[in-house]
């Protein structure tokens, strides 16, 4: 199983899809649209910056095994939260630039909006516990963003900010068992009148 990679493949679906509703109409290439650090984009027009992982509150662990092969119990999954910054960085001039990035903002709400869900099935074959991804638009107050935005010599830019979730690892730990193959049953009347 190669669960450990579900992060990393939940990215590359925000990519994917992002890349899908603004090229070529609002960014000129795929390879503009990339995972980045406000402070480390080099040429990226539109970043993705996943800013925090947290365990999902929603669902918590359950303490009981799976069952996957016949002769294996596995520990419970983990489920994460996954917590996405999108940022435009538009060039050119500013009476253009701002009104291209709120263009390319809103065509991600209404795309993020309209379609709710990052269907797994097409990256996580492997994972049996997998399920479609909520994506939602987060409420964050001035504050909460300037605390995310902790990048020196980086001027604040409008952003969406997304939670993705339940992201789900399996755990590689298992116990190895025996089913049983035998019963020996013997029933006895020991009350005898």
């Amino acid at each position: 199983m190669k669960d450990y990679s579900m992060i990393a493949d939940v990215s590359r679906a925000m990519i994917s899809i992002i890349q899908k509703v603004l090229v070529p109409d609002l960014v000129s290439s795929n390879d503009s649209i990339g995972l980045c650090s406000p402070s480390d984009r080099n040429d990226v027009t539109l970043g993705i910056f996943l800013y925090d992982i947290i365990e999902s509150e929603e669902l918590r662990r359950s303490t009981t095994m799976t069952n996957t092969v016949s002769d294996r119990l596995y520990y419970p999954p983990i489920y994460l939260n996954l917590y996405y910054m999108i940022t435009p960085y538009f060039t050119g001039n500013v009476k253009y630039r701002m009104l291209s990035e709120q263009e390319a903002l809103g065509r991600i709400i209404q795309e993020f909006h309209d379609y709710p869900l990052i269907q797994t099935e097409s990256f996580a074959k492997d994972n049996k516990n997998a399920i479609d991804l909520r994506l939602d638009l987060l409420r964050l107050d001035k504050e909460e963003q300037s605390r995310i935005w902790t990048f020196p010599n980086e001027p604040y830019r409008t952003s969406l900010f997304y939670k993705v979730s339940p992201i789900v690892i399996n755990s590689s730990r298992y116990r190895d068992v025996r089913r049983v193959s035998e019963a020996d049953i013997n029933v006895s009347n020991k009350d005898k009148r």
